[in-house]
């Protein structure tokens, strides 16, 4: 008899594990069925121990191209906005094409490994695209809706994190005060102003969510970043590391790291975009 009740109680958990890994698996699916359904073309990216598919394609209103990097297995929901196209020689790759950004960033094998499903929306010029769409609360409201709509809202109730890289921590920022809900904050070198630096302040006291900076030292984002850390009261521990072979400075506490390194031989312009390709890979 306690024979039968332990099998019957291993198998109550077995047939649980692989109800959970199938539909971790069918949810994939079916919003890759959904996007393309909704017009955006999915193509195939396979690398040495994964693979992942970017969907290319407008959604709702939203006037550009907006890429969904859809993982084997999805349990999050990210939405980056990225910094102004600078239209400079050793910019370029990072403003070619969405697929040439992240390929220049590094990002295809994160992506491929992430339980996040990504979404980068285009904006041409110093975020003009940006600008003109979210104008206010709604939009970004409105964009979120848009996008569980394509989604098939197979991601609505899980969990929201938003990052931004230069230029485009000025719209996380926005997004923020919008009230959407968000688990998760990444900035990399993006808070060009109080405005960012106080709804990034706002929001982590009165949320539960995470907040990750990564800065260069001497630009404005790492001394807002360093007033930010002073104006949240909280305890701070500070120590240095090694990314990537890049020495950082890292401050953090509960729910905030701060991530700092220097310029050094590769120059402001190259660590700007470096901080991205270093810290995007860290689950903090």
């Amino acid at each position: 008899m306690t024979q039968f009740i332990f099998s019957l109680f291993f198998g109550t958990i077995l047939v649980g594990l692989l109800a959970t890994h199938v539909c971790a698996e069918s949810s994939s699916l079916e919003v890759l069925k959904s996007l393309k359904l909704n017009g955006l073309e999915c193509t195939p990216k396979v690398m040495e121990g994964c693979s992942y598919e970017e969907c290319v394609g407008q959604i709702g209103s939203y006037p550009r191209p907006i890429l969904i990097a859809v993982p084997s297995s999805v349990s999050s929901l990210r939405i980056h906005f990225h910094g102004h196209h600078l239209g400079m020689p050793q910019t370029l790759p990072y403003e070619t094409s969405l697929t040439s950004m992240i390929t220049a960033f590094g990002l295809p094998k994160h992506l491929c490994l992430s339980n996040e499903l990504t979404v980068f929306p285009q904006s041409l010029g110093k975020n003009v695209t940006y600008k003109e769409f979210f104008k206010d609360d709604s939009s970004y409201a409105q964009f979120l809706n848009d996008l569980h709509q394509v989604l098939n809202q197979s991601l609505k109730d899980s969990p929201l994190n938003l990052s931004g890289h230069s230029g485009g921590g000025k719209y996380v920022a926005g997004a923020l005060g919008a009230g959407l809900k968000v688990s998760m904050v990444t900035i990399f070198d993006g808070i060009y102003g109080a405005t960012t630096k106080d709804a990034l302040k706002n929001w982590v006291n009165l949320s539960e969510g995470k907040l990750t900076l990564a800065t260069v030292k001497g630009m404005d984002p790492e001394n807002f970043s360093n007033q930010l850390r002073k104006e949240l009261m909280t305890k701070f521990t500070s120590t240095k590391s090694s990314i990537n072979e890049t020495p950082y400075d890292v401050h953090s506490s509960l729910r905030v790291m701060h991530y700092s390194r220097f310029a050094g031989a590769a120059g402001g312009t190259k660590a700007h975009f470096d901080v991205l390709s270093e810290i995007w890979p860290i689950k903090n």
